[in-house]
């Protein structure tokens, strides 16, 4: 579902792939499961392959992979829309609950390991992994030349997410959200907290409804396009266009259609010569 090349790739050779494949438990029924491997490619073929972690998941979509300039690598998880919950047991289902590894930003080391300084690893019960919360369905995961992580996200109808990820915050999935459930359960969005949870979630920093469906995102570094240095370049599946965004802190500040009707893009990616693939 997704790879990686490790930021010390020329001198260790480590590249890095996310799987999910299906497994019964014990009794048959059928689950999820994502695996995170890496190998080296020599004289063609894949070689050295190790599995570092595995962990359940609840649907395949999602599954993006981005490392920090300290190899340390993240991991996007969906839990794209629950059955009909009322409105006051959203706040158990599994993205808001620590112990699932669902609807998360996900995040260990290089080995596969959770590092000692994840937001939750020393909460009781809490999956170790867990590094942000409330997320639905994470297209896309990027770094910006300061280090910081964005996720872009799918909402239901509506609600598509541009989200500036921090350790151990929480983007509100399923509590509060711009979009609407596809079925007919008569429930409006809810985009912002109310009560005891004002101020508990992150609001995202750009929000689309309708929904273009977004997908991955780039930040841009190369030289074949300098005017576009540090913009946001993010591709989209359903409205099938790739969009340039420039951001100021959080605010963003240009929001560009570089590309409209192409096709549903379902990957974007920088070559060292700044070029850009689809």
């Amino acid at each position: 579902l997704d790879v990686v090349i490790d930021p010390d790739y020329k001198t260790n050779g480590w590249i890095y792939l996310v799987t999910a494949h299906g497994v019964k438990d014990g009794q048959g029924k059928l689950a999820a499961v994502a695996t995170i491997n890496r190998g080296r490619i020599r004289q063609g073929g894949w070689v050295e392959n190790q599995v570092l972690t595995e962990f359940s998941i609840d649907v395949t979509t999602g599954l993006r992979m981005a490392f920090d300039s300290k190899r340390f690598l993240y991991v996007g998880t969906s839990f794209p829309d629950p059955d009909y919950v009322a409105p006051a047991e959203l706040g158990k289902t599994p993205p808001q609950s620590l112990s699932s590894p669902w609807g998360k930003i996900l995040r260990m080391t290089a080995e596969g390991k959770a590092p000692a300084d994840n937001p939750f690893v020393n909460t009781p019960g809490a999956f170790p992994y867990v590094y942000a919360l409330g997320i639905r369905a994470p297209m896309g995961l990027a770094f910006d030349r300061n280090g910081e992580l964005w996720e872009s996200e799918n909402g239901p109808r509506g609600g598509d997410e541009l989200n500036h990820i921090r350790a151990g915050h929480n983007y509100g999935w399923p509590l509060i959200t711009w979009g609407h459930r596809y079925d007919a359960t008569p429930m409006p969005a809810h985009p912002e907290p109310e009560g005891a949870e004002v101020g508990k979630f992150d609001q995202p920093v750009i929000d689309w409804s309708p929904s273009p469906a977004l997908s991955a995102i780039t930040f841009y570094q190369g030289k074949a396009f300098p005017r576009w240095k540090d913009s946001l370049l993010m591709g989209s599946l359903k409205q099938m266009d790739l969009f340039r965004i420039v951001l100021d802190g959080d605010r963003p500040v240009v929001q560009e259609t570089l590309l409209h009707g192409l096709n549903r893009i379902r990957d974007v990616r920088v070559s060292p010569e700044g070029y850009v693939y689809l």
